[in-house]
């Protein structure tokens, strides 16, 4: 699987060939603007209260879900069998020790994920920005800390040379550590670009 970086780079690749080409065509730029999406209510909201007062019909969306990828299993951090791993630890895991997992578990919770994020941006698009330009983005960190997700927005936007980035507030949904409010304080403190903070 490609590097959080490496994605970043080819959708920013992507979005210069466009803008260029439509400057060519149209004398027209537009804003590149990026949306932190979940499947939250709030998210929703926060998508939809953009999409009535400030999107404007040259911007250039760029669609973001970030989840918490559970790191597949590496040879000598634990001790494996052929069908599990008993890894020596579990970030975030309430109970300390040792924790048996499945090899195929691993693989089919981080698949389970990029589906999800997927199923977020289309129903995003579909319902509040059908009229516009959209570049989806999913990006999985290795950490569902705090700053690991709100790091990750900073980055693609500013890799991405984005004008803004739009975020909900609150989220409770199975993205539920991407919007909690301290993410979104991560995003504001810390993000170089301009942020506009959609409340619940």
């Amino acid at each position: 699987m490609p590097s959080k970086e490496e994605v970043i780079e080819q959708l920013g690749q992507k979005i210069k060939d466009f803008m260029d080409k439509r400057e060519e065509e149209v004398n027209a730029r537009g804003r590149i603007i990026l949306v932190a999406v979940d499947n939250s209510e709030c998210s929703h909201k926060a998508v939809e209260w953009f999409a009535k007062h400030v999107k404007q019909k040259e911007d250039v969306l760029v669609l973001m879900t970030v989840w918490e990828e559970f790191p597949e299993y590496q040879s000598g951090t634990g001790i494996e069998t052929e069908s599990f791993v008993v890894a020596r630890s579990v970030p975030e895991y309430p109970i300390p020790g040792l924790i048996m997992l499945r090899r195929e578990d691993l693989h089919e919770q981080n698949e389970a994920a990029i589906e999800e994020g997927k199923k977020v941006i289309q129903q995003m698009y579909a319902q509040h920005l059908k009229d516009t330009t959209v570049f989806p983005l999913l990006v999985a960190t290795e950490s569902g800390a705090k700053s690991a997700l709100g790091d990750a927005i900073c980055q693609a936007a500013t890799a991405l040379h984005c004008e803004m980035v739009v975020i909900g507030c609150r989220g409770l949904g199975a993205f539920k550590r991407f919007f909690l409010g301290s993410v979104s304080k991560y995003v504001v403190e810390n993000c170089h670009t301009p942020v506009l903070l959609v409340k619940d």
